[in-house]
């Protein structure tokens, strides 16, 4: 009886452990924009694509309020400086890309 007791508190755990272990957490940090995709909604940091959504944040460096398309990307021309930013994500599911809650541009690439 103990025994039973033993492996279920084992198999209990390890069930609440991989529950919880199977939720990625999302990224965030400072990137570069590499290219902005107004089309499919998608922008792409530094080689990893994010979905970009009516609810997904974007500024400026001041703070103001910037559609997808005003973004400045690699891809247009923009200088890896006017194009540097900090970003903000959620988890992706298996064959999409993970959506983008901020982005906020930051002037500069961190040194």
């Amino acid at each position: 009886m103990r025994r039973i007791a033993i492996t279920g508190s084992v198999v209990l755990g390890l069930a609440l452990g991989l529950a919880g272990g199977a939720r990625a957490e999302g990224a965030q940090g400072t990137a570069v924009i590499q290219r902005v995709d107004a089309e499919h909604a998608t922008v792409v940091l530094d080689g990893d694509a994010y979905r970009v959504s009516d609810r997904t944040r974007i500024h400026d460096a001041d703070g103001h309020t910037l559609t997808l398309t005003q973004l400045p990307s690699l891809e247009r021309g923009a200088s890896a400086d006017a194009a540097a930013a900090w970003f903000e994500a959620g988890e992706g599911r298996v064959g999409s890309a993970p959506p983008l809650y901020e982005l906020r541009l930051t002037g500069a690439v961190p040194k």
